[in-house]
């Protein structure tokens, strides 16, 4: 279920934070692969997790680039509320609408839940985000399963992602550059004349984890050094609006993460809606947190 691995995700990143669910002033979920159409993924994991009733639970439907848009949904609200606690969520059960039949899309998919604990850090910079809108249902979509064409039951192929993998790759090559580098001009991180990312700024670099080869290519465009880059996609797959918050983890995991430091992110998912951000991460010996 969508809930219990977010659930699961959500007090793991509590425990690394040092503080737990009665604790939290609001929760942001981001999932394309809901358990109910109704009540939201995000209620049941603020009741899984014993929140207040003063805490909200938001849920984001943004697929690929959800991670970064809940991420930057936290900010905001830690920037006006000094003393809040949030936390981001994206948990997904890509398996139930991946199409088997298609090869070209099967082999990307995976299922998972990332999350964080979003607080305001004293000396930490400002957060910055960036977002992008090219609309193009055709690049990739699910066609029934809504109210324009319900569709049969769970195993209804018309229910399924269906994805034009080149205009997908396309639309990656351009819109993740494209927001990452409004995030770095306005962070200041960005050569006006030459146009290079100051990497030194930066402790990370975590995209969105599509597929090994874009993220390559990523890289080189950008001049990502190697001591930045981060891949996660060989051990999960594409996990959609967790992917990069379970890549976060992977860092996390393997010391990547370390004391304080600032990581850029980008994404970009179908819509196509593209996000990208720059964030303080500390880590310490008891809590981690953005």
């Amino acid at each position: 279920m969508t809930a219990d691995l977010g659930t699961q995700a959500a007090v793991e990143a509590l425990v690394s934070a040092g503080t737990e669910g009665a604790d939290l002033s609001s929760i942001y979920l981001t999932t394309l692969t809901p358990d109910y159409l109704g009540p939201y993924t995000a209620t049941e994991v603020h009741r899984q997790l014993k929140a207040r009733r003063s805490c909200s639970a938001d849920e984001l439907v943004t697929a690929c680039s959800g991670a970064v848009i809940a991420l930057s949904y936290a900010a905001k609200e830690v920037t006006l509320n000094p003393d809040a606690t949030v936390l981001t969520v994206g948990s997904e059960v890509m398996s139930d609408i991946t199409d088997y039949q298609d090869r070209r899309s099967a082999i990307l998919f995976g299922d998972g839940a990332g999350a964080a604990v979003v607080r305001r850090l004293l000396n930490a910079e400002a957060p910055v985000f960036s977002r992008a809108t090219a609309p193009d249902r055709a690049a990739i979509h699910a066609p029934a399963g809504g109210r324009a064409e319900p569709g049969g039951g769970a195993n209804d192929p018309r229910r399924k992602i269906q994805m034009n993998g080149p205009l997908v790759a396309r639309h990656a090559m351009t819109l993740m550059p494209e927001v990452l580098l409004d995030v770095v001009q306005k962070d200041g991180a960005l050569n006006a004349d030459t146009g290079q990312i100051d990497w030194d700024k930066y402790g990370l670099f975590v995209p969105h984890q599509a597929n090994g080869k874009l993220i390559e290519k990523l890289w080189e465009g950008l001049g990502v050094p190697e001591n930045k880059r981060l891949l996660t996609v060989d051990r999960h797959g594409n996990t959609s609006s967790a992917s990069i918050l379970l890549a976060l983890k992977e860092a996390y995991i393997r010391g990547r993460l370390d004391g304080h430091m600032r990581i850029l992110m980008t994404s970009v998912g179908a819509g196509m809606i593209a996000a990208a951000g720059a964030m303080d991460v500390h880590i310490s010996a008891t809590a981690g947190s953005c």
